[in-house]
């Protein structure tokens, strides 16, 4: 029951942080700067920075986690695309560019949580 209590809590996280980054973004991108893409970045990193240091692999809310905050993560980079393509129509490679780097943090929260989880078998055997 705890590790249901724990992925909803990161759950819930990863839904602020996932709606917060977007408005940020658009309201940003609307002022005229270019720093919403390291926004995004940001505030991403700073959940996964979190999640990484307190994830456990054995426990399965890690999981949870990383698969309810990957879709998230996907359709803010989705969404900051079509901002980028609809209201400015930025330049394809720029479009590219922030999906990978919006993409960027989520991809490092699981190549870590694999890493766990494969040294965590190697210390049990």
């Amino acid at each position: 029951m705890a590790a249901g209590r724990e992925a909803i809590k990161w759950g819930i996280g990863a839904i602020i942080v996932g709606i917060s980054s977007y408005i940020m973004d658009a309201y940003l991108f609307h002022r005229g700067t270019a720093w919403p893409l390291t926004n995004s970045f940001f505030l991403a990193s700073l959940f996964y920075s979190i999640f990484i240091k307190r994830m456990n692999p054995e426990d399965p809310s890690s999981r949870i986690v990383l698969a309810v905050s990957g879709p998230i993560v996907f359709g803010s980079a989705i969404s900051l695309m079509l901002l980028l393509k609809r209201t400015y129509n930025a330049d394809p490679w720029f479009i590219i560019f922030s999906f990978s780097v919006t993409m960027l943090p989520y991809a490092v929260a699981v190549l870590a949580y694999t890493m766990k989880r494969i040294k965590a078998k190697q210390d049990s055997q």
